[in-house]
């Protein structure tokens, strides 16, 4: 986080408030882990072809395992900066 208030120093913006929101990523797990399958994230290029099918596999046993589908909701960092001049 420091390093991200630094860079935005030198334009004069400081820390207004630093906190999360949340944000329903699907509709459901089962939704959501035929949308990951197609692994069209950037961030999952990163990860092992053997970590991704392992996390895969995990997902299925839940989705298996639920009873009630639910929304899948994502935690998000909001950080929000103020002109200090």
């Amino acid at each position: 986080m420091d390093h991200v208030l630094e860079a935005f120093e030198p334009a004069d913006f400081g820390l207004e408030h630093l906190g999360s929101v949340q944000e329903t990523t699907d509709l459901s797990p089962a939704s959501y882990a035929r949308r990951v399958g197609v692994r069209a994230d950037s961030t999952l290029a990163t990860i092992s072809d053997a970590d991704f099918e392992t996390g895969m596999s995990r997902m299925k046993q839940a989705v298996a395992a639920e009873s009630e589908p639910m929304p899948v909701i994502t935690t998000l960092d909001l950080l929000v900066l103020k002109a200090t001049t």
